[in-house]
């Protein structure tokens, strides 16, 4: 390597620091979705009507709208409005996201976590009242 220019690796490749730019990039993304959550409750329990009912996913993350729609209607809207989108793998679930990557986020956030409510603790870490 030519000396005169200083050596970008002479300190190590500060893998900590990677380590840190990720866990903020995962905490931001668990902050949206622990807020659609709480979107998402909000709106169906002023519906009234939980099991009828769906919020729009790409309306949500992607127009900074909560849009509940009946769950039959939301696959008509999603393909009118949006170009179609993609399903949710998990049985039984309507929702559509704008990429394959958000239809996965969605699965791990809504589906997967261990605690039916993680979103709340979450959101009152971060000062937001859930």
């Amino acid at each position: 390597m030519n000396r005169l220019q200083p050596d970008p690796f002479e300190d190590g490749y500060n893998i900590a620091e990677l380590y840190r730019e990720r866990e903020h990039r995962d905490d931001e993304v668990a902050l949206a979705y622990a807020w659609f959550c709480r979107s998402r409750q909000l709106a169906l329990s002023v519906k009234n009507k939980k099991n009828d009912w769906e919020l729009c996913d790409i309306c949500f993350f992607h127009g900074d709208e909560s849009k509940l729609f009946l769950k039959e209607k939301l696959k008509e809207h999603c393909e009118e409005l949006h170009g179609g989108g993609f399903l949710c793998q998990r049985r039984g679930c309507v929702v559509r996201c704008q990429t394959l990557r958000e239809a996965g986020l969605h699965y791990y956030y809504l589906h997967e976590q261990r605690y039916r409510d993680w979103w709340r603790f979450l959101l009152e870490q971060h000062g937001i009242e859930a």
